[in-house]
């Protein structure tokens, strides 16, 4: 995984102004998600016991990341100490 602090526009731009599906948008929405940076940062058990986590929202995510090199900043690991 890279360091996500890192300089990463990407991960910083609102996730309104990124080119996901209006789906994936709404599902941040509810999520309280802004930002990719958000929804890395909190680590994959947290995001999966996430009240409105799903598995299509989940797979936009990976190929948004994949399609835009980011994908190494997604742990590869679960975090099971949150």
């Amino acid at each position: 995984m890279k360091d996500q602090k890192e300089d990463c526009p990407i991960l910083q731009t609102a996730i309104s102004e990124l080119a996901v599906s209006s789906e994936f948008k709404n599902c941040c929405q509810k999520m309280g998600f802004k930002t990719l940076k958000e929804i890395i940062s909190m680590g994959w058990v947290p995001l999966t016991k996430h009240e409105h986590f799903n598995y299509r929202w989940f797979g936009e995510l990976l190929k948004f990341l994949e399609a835009n090199a980011l994908l190494d900043y997604m742990p590869t690991k679960p975090d099971i100490f949150h």
